[in-house]
Formats: C-alpha cells, structure tokens, sequence
C-alpha cells in the first residue's frame, strides 16, 4: 500500500510541476490597462437664429425652416481614450426610449471628430431634420421626419446626443429642449 501512495504522489508532484504549479515558474500575465469609457463632456446646440446654448443658462432654442433656410448645429466634447460612436436623436421627451435617430458618426483618435464634434443641420418646412459632420454633402445627409410629434407650434421636442464606447454597452447622454417654429 506504501508502494502505492508513494507512485500517486509522484504522480501529482510532476502534474503539479507540468501545469506551472511548483511555484518556480516565470507565470507572468500581463495586466490589461483599464480604459475608461468615453464621457460626455459638453453637448451645445446653436439653433436658426444663432443662439448658443453653451452662451445662456436657460436658452430658448428655436429652429425655423424659413430663419436662416433652417440651419443649426450640434456640437460635442468627449473625453476618451479610444474610438467611441455618437448619435443625434429626437424625441418629444428627454429620453432615449421612442427616440428617433437624425444622425451618426464614428469618433475617436485619428478621426474627424475626436475630443470633439460637430454636427451641420437643417431643419426643413416639412418638419423633418437632415445632419451631417463637416466635409460630407447635405445630399447624403439621411433626412428624419419628426411631422406625427408636431401638434401645433411652436411644439417643444428634445434633441438627444448619445455617446457610447465601441467595446462595451457603456453610453452617456445628454438632452436640449428646442421649440419648433
């Protein structure tokens, strides 16, 4: 029976040794460094007649199709570390949930919009929204009717940036109210 125990424990002593446990080996794992999701930093709205919400502490916002042929713009700031995406939405309420998406971009280091972003905007007679990032055509722009959330006017909706990390489920919003004329 000695005879026995004695082959079992060799047995697990080279097991032991094989697979690293024997405490003599260089077991080196390299830590993976944390990266912090990406932050919404500032999110500003300059609407058709050239109020800057980041100027006023409780703008009144307004986009007029006929007031500067609708134009608008959104603009960003992130701190990040890594490439991040970044969505316009709007929705009758200051929350993502029935939203609907205007416009969209992929940021981060080397891309055109890194620290910061912005977005160009019209707002059409017909009650819908078309944006895009600088150098792209208002051509291309998808257009996104917003008409079945207007009931009279000026109608008061939220305009929704949402900035969300490319490698998790980690985002961050931020809401403006602005009246539609």
């Amino acid at each position: 029976m000695n005879q026995a125990a004695g082959v079992l424990l060799a047995l697990a002593s080279l097991a032991l040794s094989a697979c690293g446990g024997g405490g003599g080996g260089d077991d080196h794992h390299p830590v993976q460094p944390v990266v912090p999701p990406p932050a919404l930093i500032g999110f500003d709205v300059v609407d058709s007649y050239g109020v800057d919400s980041a100027a006023h502490v409780d703008p009144l916002l307004r986009l007029n199709p006929y007031e500067d042929s609708g134009q608008f713009e959104i603009y960003w700031d992130a701190d990040n570390a890594d490439d991040y995406t970044v969505q316009l939405r709007v929705n009758e309420g200051p929350y993502l949930a029935g939203s609907r998406l205007i416009s969209e971009a992929w940021c981060g280091p080397g891309l055109d919009c890194d620290l910061q972003g912005v977005f160009f905007c019209d707002y059409y007679a017909d009650f819908s929204f078309s944006c895009g990032q600088p150098g792209s055509e208002p051509i291309d722009w998808p257009i996104t009717r917003v008409d079945d959330m207007v009931f009279e006017l000026p109608q008061r909706l939220h305009l929704i940036l949402d900035l969300c990390d490319l490698h998790s489920p980690a985002c961050e919003y931020r809401t403006q109210a602005v009246w539609l004329e």
